[in-house]
């Protein structure tokens, strides 16, 4: 999976998740939800890319939401001990991303220590 293939799939998964008329998830063919989440579930560097992808194409907090309690949420709960470092980093620049990462609600399906480090960094961004 090239740049492009990550732009193009980030792009569909917003526009299904936004649609008026969502993607029935029983239909036979694969839509970019399964895609993204069998890569937030089975490789921590495609899915770093994508949520970057994701969080870049955000364009206001519904679809930034769709980011958090989906994509990120996933890949921080399935490879904690991988991706913490680079989430962190990027929260701790970002007033944005750090926005994004509140929205993380999972963390009940989180290490300790790691939901220890995104409530530090969240502490002072309100809820949405």
């Amino acid at each position: 999976m090239d740049k492009n293939d990550i732009k193009n799939l980030a792009q569909q998964y917003l526009f299904e998740r936004l649609s008026p008329e969502p993607k029935d998830p029983f239909a036979d063919d694969e839509s970019a939800f399964d895609k993204v989440y069998d890569i937030t579930h089975g490789d921590p560097e495609k899915a770093w890319q994508i949520i970057l992808e994701l969080f870049q194409q955000a364009k206001d907090d519904k679809s930034l939401a769709y980011v958090a309690a989906g994509p990120l949420e996933d890949t921080i709960s399935n490879f904690p001990d991988i991706i913490i470092d680079r989430v962190i980093n990027l929260a701790k620049k970002d007033a944005r991303f750090r926005k994004c990462l509140k929205g993380v609600w999972g963390r009940n399906s989180m290490p300790a220590e790691i939901r220890k480090q995104i409530d530090d960094v969240v502490a002072n961004e309100p809820d949405w």
